[in-house]
């Protein structure tokens, strides 16, 4: 406020009200409807300062219920994101269960592939002894045939060189 100048105050608060108006900067608008409530009182203008006074009360009041409006609003979008997240954390858990058990049916179809290949192996190893047992079994049985043929056949050989020694021996006394 410039001193004991009242009406060139005046003036320049209109002007600054003009452009706050055309801007609508209306938290302005009351800061300077303040100013002018304490310019009238000093000019003594009770009219216009009870005016204003009650334009202050009333914008108090509108400025209470923007804020209010405000804080509703901020509260609503507080919400709103606090939903927002639950529900993205609702989804992550969900994805992250999914995935997990994703994980435990690959792990469960390894685990049977690979319990079914050492079944397979172990019965083919299994066979595969059984089938050597038998075939030394068998390679025995044509091996100890094949030492009693030997035997029988030294046997007929010395009978047979026996036989001719003895049949020499007649014929050399016989000469």
């Amino acid at each position: 406020l410039f001193k004991n100048n009242f009406n060139d105050t005046e003036m320049y608060i209109n002007k600054a009200e003009k452009l706050i108006s055309k801007h609508q900067i209306f938290d302005e608008l009351i800061g300077l409807n303040k100013v002018k409530t304490k310019l009238y009182l000093k000019k003594n203008n009770l009219d216009e300062y009870n005016n204003y006074i009650t334009t202050e009360k009333f914008q108090d009041s509108l400025l209470n219920v923007k804020q209010s409006i405000i804080n509703d609003d901020l509260y609503e979008k507080y919400n709103t994101k606090i939903k927002e997240t639950e529900n993205l954390r609702l989804k992550s858990e969900q994805v992250l269960k999914e995935a997990t058990i994703n994980t435990q049916k690959k792990i469960l179809i390894g685990s049977l592939i690979a319990f079914a290949v050492i079944t397979l192996l172990s019965l083919l190893l299994y066979f595969q002894s059984n089938n050597r047992k038998v075939l030394n079994q068998k390679l025995s049985k044509q091996n100890d045939q094949i030492q009693l043929l030997h035997q029988e056949l030294n046997h007929r050989v010395k009978n047979n060189l026996s036989f001719m020694t003895s049949l020499i021996e007649m014929q050399g006394r016989r000469t």
